[in-house]
């Protein structure tokens, strides 16, 4: 039996979700406004209200960062 293995928040360490939802916000990817890039990506943690920002999608096959001033990593 294999052990599973999910990604933690780093504030409280609970469980991360991968969640996709559209917000038509396209104007936060680098893309820019009018792209299409509307649908956010991001984790959620299920036990605290951290959000980790992923990305952005305008389909199931074209993903676009999230514009510099968005992204919680580094460049």
């Amino acid at each position: 039996m294999t052990q599973e293995k999910k990604l933690k928040c780093t504030d409280c360490g609970g469980d991360l979700k991968l969640t996709v939802g559209f917000d038509g916000c396209d104007w936060n990817s680098v893309k820019g406004e009018g792209s299409g890039f509307g649908f956010a990506i991001h984790l959620d943690c299920a036990n605290c209200p951290r959000c980790y920002p992923i990305g952005r999608l305008k389909d199931e096959f074209a993903f676009c960062e999230y514009i510099e001033k968005l992204r919680p990593y580094g460049v």
